[in-house]
């Protein structure tokens, strides 16, 4: 929702309900995201955001804190590196009704 607010972050999962990531930043429910993976661009929806005592690396995050949110993706667009056509196949088994 807020183009100046950025953050990069670690995915921990992708499912049928979306993607599970960790973000040095809270999110607030609802807010609209653009996820950036590879030559790849996911859009969607913050549908939580909890501050996380995992396992993730402090250096990895800012602060060493993070916080797990879940986004709801409902759109992508595909690049075409090999990373893409990996991500491709991840989001088709775990979300095969995505629009693309």
């Amino acid at each position: 929702t807020n183009p100046e607010l950025s953050a990069s972050g670690e995915t921990q999962e992708i499912s049928k309900s979306g993607l599970g990531v960790f973000l040095p930043i809270p999110l607030a429910p609802g807010s609209q995201v653009r996820v950036d993976i590879g030559d790849s661009v996911l859009y969607g929806f913050i549908a939580y955001s909890e501050e996380s005592e995992s396992s993730v690396p402090s250096d990895t995050l800012s602060g060493g804190r993070s916080f797990h949110t879940g986004i709801e993706v409902v759109e992508v667009a595909m690049g075409t590196s090999g990373l893409s056509q990996l991500l491709k196949t991840a989001l088709e088994e775990a979300l095969p009704n995505l629009r693309k």
